[in-house]
């Protein structure tokens, strides 16, 4: 099973759902933005493949592990994903999921990845004057978990991502972590 063309705008709720230990799936070729919670969002199961995907502008969270499986619940691979001051990737427990050649962006962070593992509110609350260090031992634990692996942080030039204009620039860091592009001809209600 595929996902294919997702588009979710100011309609409420979230993006992708993984639910249930949902296994083997392959999502790949979405667009999702502009959503209420998480773009993509994996409750619990293994071997899902997250591939060559838009995830951009969440109000939680981009990427979100909720349950910690025994195995490895899935592979994030040659997505881009942008946000605005959310974090990027969000987990609750230890981290076993695996990402390589990501594009990563945070258009409010000083092209810093925002990768938390509480919400922004509580660690601003929580670390206070050392918010920015903390971000960075975040970052820091996201590269040593093999979150970051072949990673690009930069902005990968989208027309007007903003208004869902996805198009990206001859001169995209997208070309280099291997990014297909997505034929929006005929995403959207139908």
């Amino acid at each position: 099973m595929t996902f294919d063309h997702c588009q979710v705008s100011d309609i409420g709720g979230g993006g992708i759902y993984t639910d249930q230990a949902s296994s083997y799936i392959p999502i790949e070729k979405n667009i999702v933005y502009n959503v209420d919670s998480e773009a993509y969002h994996h409750h619990f199961g293994i071997s899902n493949t997250v591939r060559n995907n838009i995830f951009a502008f969440a109000d939680a969270y981009i990427i979100y592990q909720d349950k910690r499986d025994s195995s490895t619940p899935f592979h994030l691979e040659r997505n881009i994903i942008i946000s605005d001051y959310v974090p990027v990737i969000f987990y609750t427990s230890n981290v076993n999921f695996t990402a390589d050649s990501n594009l990563m962006y945070d258009n409010s962070f000083d092209n810093k990845v925002f990768l938390l593992e509480r919400s922004i509110e509580s660690a601003k609350e929580l670390w206070g004057s050392l918010f920015d260090k903390r971000t960075q031992q975040c970052e820091d634990y996201a590269r040593k978990k093999g979150l970051m692996n072949n990673a690009v942080i930069a902005d990968p030039l989208f027309a007007d991502p903003k208004n869902g204009d996805f198009t990206l620039a001859e001169n995209s860091p997208a070309w280099d972590i291997g990014f297909e592009p997505i034929d929006m001809s005929d995403v959207g209600p139908r």
